[in-house]
């Protein structure tokens, strides 16, 4: 993506001819790799977070609000990604206006990302509930 924007930008401002699908293109990568990353980062953990003050509470206050924080996270990924997802992609019926590309294809990453996701997530409670038991051990 990052290639075919500053190719394009190159072609446009020396030789005034740029790539004409190279907008659709990036918009549509972009939108792919924001959603499919979006597991990449649960799978990792490494979703922006400000802990400091959690970390500062007591710690049944700190749980508590950690399951509320789980609960928002399952109920944004259920919702809004993959079922208001699916509802966008499948409702789409507009294409793109120079490769003719329905819009359909590029947002069904959504409701991918968002299984996707959701995925990551169940597995790393399942993985953290694992590591509590073994220190418990």
């Amino acid at each position: 993506m990052i290639i075919l924007v500053s190719l394009n930008v190159f072609l446009r401002y020396t030789v005034s001819s740029p790539i004409v699908w190279s907008e659709e293109i990036s918009l549509a990568l972009f939108t792919i790799m924001t959603f499919i990353g979006m597991s990449s980062a649960m799978k990792r953990n490494s979703h922006v977070g400000i802990d400091y003050f959690i970390r500062k509470l007591p710690k049944k206050i700190s749980n508590i609000l950690l399951k509320i924080n789980y609960i928002i996270v399952i109920s944004t990924l259920i919702i809004v990604f993959i079922y208001l997802g699916f509802l966008t992609a499948w409702n789409s019926s507009t294409s793109t206006p120079v490769l003719r590309i329905n819009y359909k294809w590029i947002l069904l990453s959504m409701p991918i990302g968002g299984v996707l996701t959701f995925s990551h997530f169940v597995l790393g409670l399942i993985k953290s509930k694992e590591l509590k038991t073994k220190i418990n051990i």
